[in-house]
């Protein structure tokens, strides 16, 4: 006989994110940040690199850099854009492939993720508890 221990990681796996986490919190919000946030986000990330320079915490270099990195994802086809539990969610995965233009280090100068995890876990909450009125739903069904 199984502990539940061992069937949920026959059904979950042992490794984050698990196929639940996945399936009923990241992926949907993966889309739901896509469809809502994605074009506010390079605004934000701008005004985020913008301020940055005028700090004097990024120089100007950087600061072109990084915005040349933004305005070149911020052109990507997002229908082609899909969820991969490679990324947590669509802010590290636009942080992934400014990186992938203009380099880790300089892009992880300015990262967004760090920035909006405050904004993503008031949304993240929202979302976890539709989650689980969709799952007791489903169950009590």
């Amino acid at each position: 006989m199984r502990t539940m221990k061992e069937e949920f990681e026959q059904t979950d796996g042992t490794q984050f994110p698990g196929k639940t986490f996945m399936d009923e919190l990241l992926k949907p919000m993966f889309y739901d940040q896509k469809e809502h946030l994605f074009a506010a986000m390079f605004s934000i990330h701008k005004a985020h690199t913008t301020m940055l320079s005028e700090q004097g915490i990024l120089t100007k270099e950087e600061a072109e850099k990084i915005l040349y990195g933004v305005q070149e994802i911020e052109q990507m086809d997002i229908e082609q854009m899909e969820y991969s539990s490679r990324y947590e969610d669509l802010f590290f995965f636009v942080e992934s492939k400014i990186g992938e233009l203009i380099g880790d280090e300089l892009a992880g100068k300015c990262t967004l993720p760090r920035v909006e995890m405050i904004w993503v876990k008031q949304c993240t909450v929202s979302s976890c508890e539709a989650i689980f009125r969709r799952r007791w739903n489903r169950q009590s069904s």
